[in-house]
Parts: C-alpha cells; structure tokens; sequence
C-alpha cells in the first residue's frame, strides 16, 4: 500500500523508518514552477551517464526546465525541438530570466515536456519494444540472419 500524506509526515515526526521515502521527494514537484538540470561536475561520469529519470519526473509534470546537454538527454530533446538546453551557465541564466519573463515560453517549454513525457512513458517503450522485437524475429528478418553455409557454397 502507498504512502499516505499524514502518514509519511507522522513517520518522520516520530522518527520511523520511511520505507517509502520517495514520497518526500515527490512531494516536494508541488512547489517547482521551474527546474534547472546541471552536472554536478563537468567529469565524462557526470556528463555521459545521467538517467534519464530526472528529465522523465519533471516532464510527466510539465515542469519547464533550463537543462545542460547530458549524453542520455539529448536526442531526446533534439527530436522534440525542446528549446532550454544550455551548455554554459551564462546561457542558462539567460534561459531562466527569459523563462521567469515569458509566460508563452513556459507554456510551450511544458507542452514539450509532457510529449517528452508519453514517449518516455512505461506504456510507449513497452510498445516500441515489442514493435522492435516483433520486426526483428519476423520472417522476413530471421531469413536475412540465417547463417550462410559457405561449404555449401563451393
């Protein structure tokens, strides 16, 4: 069973273990008008290996953000024309004052991201999966993967 509100806030008044300590961090979204995702550092680590996790909560939101060009984000952001990727942060902080200014920018930023959104979704990679898997196991497909027999062939 999830975790209610009350309950959760009652857990960390009483000091209990949360077992279900993600609800702190969800909870908190009902506050973010605008988000900023930044490396950490500017390591391959940092850059290349981002999960696409971030970028999926605060698009399933619709929450604008101002993000940094990690390797896992940016196809993503490139096919759907999202327009807040900044590599510098004087270009972020440029993105965040015209975000803060434009509420057309905000609204065109979170209509993006809640496309972003469907196609990062459970049921949309499910689909595509399958699609995929079904295309490459048709009969079609396995006749071009069939090892060719150069004895045979002699």
């Amino acid at each position: 069973r999830g975790w209610e509100v009350d309950e959760f806030a009652a857990s960390l008044a009483q000091g209990v273990p949360n077992h279900g300590a993600q609800l702190g961090w969800y909870m908190g979204f009902n506050s973010v008008d605008i988000a900023v995702l930044w490396p950490k550092g500017y390591t391959q680590f940092h850059i290349c290996y981002k999960p696409t996790s971030r970028l999926a909560q605060f698009a399933s939101l619709g929450i604008p953000l101002v993000t940094y060009p990690f390797a896992s984000y940016i196809d993503i952001l490139v096919e759907f024309g999202y327009p807040l990727v900044a590599e510098t942060l004087e270009e972020a902080s440029a993105m965040l004052d015209h975000l803060v200014a434009s509420p057309q920018l905000r609204q065109e930023a979170s209509e993006k991201l809640l496309e972003i959104a469907k196609f990062l979704s459970v049921e949309e990679l499910t689909e595509s999966y399958e699609q995929a898997l079904c295309e490459f196991l048709s009969p079609e497909a396995l006749e071009l993967r069939k090892p060719v027999d150069t004895e045979a062939k002699r």
